[in-house]
């Protein structure tokens, strides 16, 4: 292997879209952490709590298809910053928020700007990066949703130092000052503006220059003449993987914000939920790390490992109160993540198996936006099962079934070919 592939740019991209990430899911996904203390200063319900993710879901939804279109037509790393302007600008608000409208417009602008910032372009760029080893690619990148809880460990103490409004204060602070210079520097679209090619690591000498020499003729100026049609939304193809998408994003939202509201209800300290959620997050880089097993077994396979194990541990979570031995909740949320670390970037693999190609960045953005609109539900009706009986038992096991829905949906499209798209 010559010394020019071992430095492959590729690895940096990788590392890159890993930290920015973990920071940007860290900080979204946080609210499970500011729940009681804002709803608690506001005399808010959990259903209405928790309904300002609902709202944030939303607003992905509505501007992801559009997100997707951009990051097709412009640069990459300036449409990422501009997402992260839009998440700092975001946080700030949050510090001031004095109305629970004011919460909701709050996470609907951080969740817009993170539209731009996290899952899609992650999903678009890999792609360009990471042909034959793309589950790899997408295993390593998605664990970032495992390293994020992992972060939000430190936030219940900044809580306590600063206070929660004084906390979104830093939070912005570290958004604006480390992660946007750091993605406008590190960040590249395509190999060849590092006069390198796709999977160049895994490549002859000979498929290198070969597909160097692909790359090269590419220019990015006919990424604003194509022009790509909506149809792929009504095909069974890009139904099932909706379907998918669909069943994943109310597990991880409802699990998400969730999660530790259900530990402290039990006797757990906030400091004690937000390491339960880092446990949750570390087996989630696990499944991540595992997932790559895709790229030799099949998509099938992998994701049905991550469904028996998922099913499992949402009914520990369901089963779980004060009188339950503590092992419970702690093997619930450590199956329970170790399950989504599977199902999550083998969904991301199956989306760019089949429709890679011309207009991937409209189909990524569209399926994006149903993941938006499913994840939406996830908090909002396990809030509402709460508030109705006064624990998180059906919640959960609501929770459990969607990992078998989304199976039945991913068994349907192993019978589909792939198609090539040029």
């Amino acid at each position: 292997m010559s010394k020019e592939l071992r430095l492959w740019y590729g690895w940096v991209i990788l590392l890159s879209v890993f930290m920015i990430l973990t920071v940007t899911i860290g900080i979204r996904n946080s609210i499970g952490v500011f729940f009681k203390d804002i709803s608690g200063e506001f005399g808010w319900n959990r259903a209405e709590t928790a309904a300002a993710f609902t709202m944030g879901m939303l607003g992905q939804a509505m501007v992801a298809p559009f997100a997707g279109w951009v990051l097709e037509r412009f640069n990459m790393r300036w449409v990422i910053g501009a997402g992260i302007l839009v998440n700092g600008a975001a946080l700030i608000i949050g510090a001031y928020i004095g109305a629970l409208w004011q919460f909701y417009a709050m996470y609907f602008l951080l969740s817009v700007g993170f539209a731009f910032t996290a899952n899609l372009p992650q999903v678009q760029l890999l792609s360009n990066w990471f042909v034959l080893k793309r589950g790899l690619a997408m295993g390593f990148s998605h664990a970032a949703q495992g390293f994020a809880p992992i972060v939000n460990i430190f936030t219940p103490l900044l809580i306590a130092a600063l206070g929660w409004r004084g906390s979104y204060l830093a939070l912005a602070g570290i958004v604006l000052l480390l992660v946007l210079p750091f993605a406008v520097t590190m960040l590249r679209d395509h190999p060849r503006e590092k006069r390198t090619a796709p999977d160049a690591p895994f490549l002859t000498s000979e498929e290198f220059s070969r597909a160097r020499a692909r790359a090269a003729v590419i220019i990015p100026a006919d990424k604003e003449t194509e022009t790509v049609s909506f149809t792929f939304f009504f095909t069974r193809r890009f139904m099932l993987i909706g379907g998918i998408y669909g069943s994943i994003a109310y597990v991880f939202t409802a699990v998400l914000v969730h999660l530790i509201p259900h530990a402290t209800d039990q006797g757990f300290s906030p400091s004690g939920g937000a390491a339960l959620f880092a446990l949750y997050g570390a087996a989630l880089v696990v499944g991540n790390g595992l997932s790559a097993v895709s790229d030799r077994i099949g998509r099938l396979p992998t994701y049905m490992v991550g469904v028996v194990c998922g099913v499992a541990a949402c009914y520990l979570l369901a089963a779980f109160t004060r009188a339950s031995p503590e092992w419970l909740i702690y093997a619930g949320a450590m199956g329970v993540g170790f399950a989504l670390g599977f199902v999550r970037p083998t969904a991301s693999s199956l989306l760019a198996d089949h429709f890679a190609g011309p207009g991937f960045g409209l189909v990524n953005g569209c399926a994006m936006m149903v993941f938006s609109i499913v994840g939406a539900l996830g908090p909002l009706v396990t809030g509402m099962l709460f508030d109705a009986s006064g624990n998180y038992y059906s919640g959960f096991l609501l929770v459990g079934g969607m990992f078998i829905v989304g199976a039945i949906f991913v068994v349907s499209l192993s019978g589909m070919p792939r198609e090539e798209r040029a």
